[in-house]
Parts: structure tokens; C-alpha cells; sequence
């Protein structure tokens, strides 16, 4: 779930770009999987039972489930950033402005007055976004603190987890905050990272010597 985001995962699928396609494996009980005909493919997210595409000319692809009008975002101009929650999509536009379509089930939820947005970030319980100056602004359920993230500067990448944000800043410091039930926040502060992930209970980081650390549940052996 991020701006260029080259793989993704949900509980049933994993989807990735290869070649400009769209590679989707998983179960296709919704058509999730039928991908088969994008061309020129940048970036993928993933809900429940849909997957979004999106192109190196800024439109939108989508496959699977739209019984909440998750696959039903017409975009208002050219699409920079792509995020899924379970059933629905956001899509920020190289404006600055964000859309969306579907069933977000976050509260509070009002994208309205964000005008100047770089990239997205999206969970079943929260969003977040980049804001080109380098700030975040989150919304939805923040009783873990997974909203917490108005002190970050800097930020070049951000994602979420369930009820938790990882960030990273341009000098490759790692941010966690929200839900540390898993041991998530053993990431956070730690330096020289150059790419951060997140899944639903466990976040992840590289760093530059090539590295990678992961933080949280190990239930599945992620």
C-alpha cells in the first residue's frame, strides 16, 4: 500500500509489476486475479477482493469485487499514488488532491481541505498521507496512536499496518507509531534505512548495507 508500490499483499493474495504487467496469485473467488490485459503497469495495491493498477500515464486499473464502488474511482486529473483499504481505493492526483471510492469504514474521515498530497498510505482502520512538504496527516481510528505522526518532518515514505504507520525521513531514520502489541516499535528510531514496510501485525525496514529487519508477529513466519 504506498505511491510506487512495485508488490503488494492481503491476507489472500499477492499481486507484483513485472514488465509493466500486473502479476496476481492468490484466490480469484472475485476476479481479483484477472489482470491478464493491463499494460504499461507502475504500481499495484491490494484490498480484500480487489486489486488496483496504476500506469506510467497516471490512470487506473481494477480487477475483482466492486460491491461497494471500490472500483468505481473515475479520476479528476492524473493519478501520482495508489492505496487500498479492504473495500475501498484512494488515488492522490498530481495536483496535490485525493479521491476515493467505496467503503473506507474510518472515521473521522475528510480529505476535503488536503490539497497538497504526494503519496498515500492505507489500513482497514486509518490513512495517511504525504504531505510534499514532508509532513503527515492521519485519520481515523487512533486508539493504538497509529494517528500520532503530526511531530514527523521530512517523511519520504510512509505505510500502514493494522492500527500502526511506519515512516521513513530523508536522513534514513525509521518512525513507528500505533499498535506495539507485536513488538512493532522495535524499528522505530532506527537509522540508515532506505526502505520501510508495513503488514497487519509487523513492519519492515532495509537498510543501505543491504539489510532488512522485521518487527512484530512472526505467527505465519513473515
Amino acid at each position: 500500500m504506498g505511491a510506487k508500490a512495485v508488490i503488494d499483499a492481503s491476507e489472500e493474495n499477492s499481486a507484483w509489476v513485472q514488465d509493466g504487467s500486473a502479476r496476481v496469485i492468490g484466490e480469484n473467488d472475485a476476479g481479483q486475479c484477472d489482470t491478464g490485459d493491463w499494460t504499461d503497469i507502475v504500481a499495484v495495491a491490494l484490498g480484500t477482493d480487489h486489486v488496483v493498477g496504476l500506469t506510467a500515464e497516471g490512470e487506473l486499473r481494477f480487477a475483482g469485487d466492486d460491491s461497494h464502488g471500490q472500483c468505481d474511482l473515475v479520476p479528476k486529473g492524473k493519478v501520482v499514488s495508489i492505496a487500498t483499504s479492504a473495500r475501498a481505493t484512494f488515488a492522490v492526483l498530481e495536483d496535490g488532491r485525493v479521491q476515493m471510492s467505496g467503503n473506507a469504514v474510518i472515521t473521522p474521515f475528510d480529505l476535503a481541505g488536503e490539497t497538497n498530497v504526494a503519496a498515500i498510505a492505507a489500513s482497514d482502520s486509518h490513512v495517511v498521507l504525504l504531505r510534499r512538504d514532508g509532513t503527515l496527516a492521519a485519520y481515523g481510528n487512533n486508539a493504538a496512536g497509529a494517528c500520532e505522526v503530526d511531530a514527523w518532518r521530512d517523511i519520504i515514505m510512509v505505510d500502514c499496518g493494522y492500527n500502526a504507520t511506519i515512516a521513513l525521513d530523508a536522513d534514513g531514520k525509521v518512525h513507528v507509531a500505533g499498535n506495539t502489541n507485536y513488538g512493532q516499535n522495535a524499528l522505530n528510531g532506527a537509522e540508515n534505512a532506505v526502505s520501510v514496510a508495513a503488514g497487519g501485525n509487523f513492519c519492515l525496514a532495509v537498510f543501505a548495507d543491504g539489510s532488512v529487519r522485521a518487527a512484530g508477529s512472526n505467527g505465519s513466519g513473515q
